[in-house]
């Protein structure tokens, strides 16, 4: 079931803020009194919550003889804010890079374990600048190791890459695995080179994109990626990934 005030907390509002919208929402107008009982939260905290969310112009007061009461603007009113903070981040944008241009730089790496870590390692892929991802995988430790990043594989990332329109060039080893994997290219948007498995039967995976490499294990001991920004490493891995792919069929 979806939960409402995480969403709203996802898109930009506070705890409490994600707490009084949707409660203002469900009490048409209210006064602060009717919002306390219906939110929990105390006087003291709401008329700031109050403030920040009129602020944001998600609510609005109006004024009867002495009595005030609140209402929540329509749920549209969410796109608008979100569509001025992106362009504030436009705006950003250029002096952000700027800086980080001028800076000394600093090959960026990230670690990370699990599934769920390896799976937002995959998504990162598919951002790639380039439109193009060239990798190593073995085939055989993937399928044998892990039905929840198969599933992954298929029921997501495939479709996500083919959406954001990234071509995928992948080397693999020419056991079963490896030729089950090729035969799926024509239906998965992908080009697979097969390489002699008694050599290159991988016991991981190397993503290869843009100025970044990943190295992803999935073996039952070692379930984690590291991830590495360099351009000088990328470049030279690119190099010899081209060299093996030459040489498969």
């Amino acid at each position: 079931m979806l939960n409402l005030n995480e969403e709203l907390k996802n898109i930009g509002l506070e705890e409490d803020e994600a707490v009084v919208y949707a409660a203002c929402l469900e009490l048409g107008p209210a006064s602060v009194l009717e919002m306390a009982r219906k939110t929990k939260l105390n006087r003291t905290t709401l008329y700031g919550v109050v403030e920040r969310l009129g602020e944001k112009q998600l609510l609005t007061k109006s004024v009867t003889g002495k009595r005030a009461l609140y209402v929540a603007e329509p749920p549209e009113k969410l796109a608008l804010l979100l569509k001025n903070r992106l362009a504030k981040l436009d705006d950003l944008l250029p002096e952000l890079l700027s800086l980080s241009r001028n800076g000394v730089f600093k090959p960026k790496i990230k670690y990370v374990e699990g599934v769920e870590g390896i799976k937002n390692v995959y998504r990162d892929s598919l951002l790639s600048k380039e439109k193009a991802i060239a990798a190593f995988v073995g085939v055989e430790r993937l399928t044998a190791r892990s039905k929840v990043l198969n599933e992954f594989w298929e029921n997501e990332y495939r479709v996500q890459r083919k959406k954001n329109d990234v071509s995928g060039r992948v080397i693999i080893p020419d056991n079963a695995e490896g030729y089950a994997f090729k035969a799926k290219d024509a239906t998965h948007d992908r080009e697979s080179r097969l390489v002699p498995a008694s050599t290159y039967n991988f016991e991981g995976e190397v993503l290869l994109y843009d100025n970044v490499v990943c190295f992803i294990s999935y073996t039952q001991d070692e379930e984690f990626a590291l991830t590495l920004e360099s351009k000088a490493i990328a470049k030279t891995l690119k190099m010899i990934w081209q060299i093996v792919w030459t040489t498969g069929y």
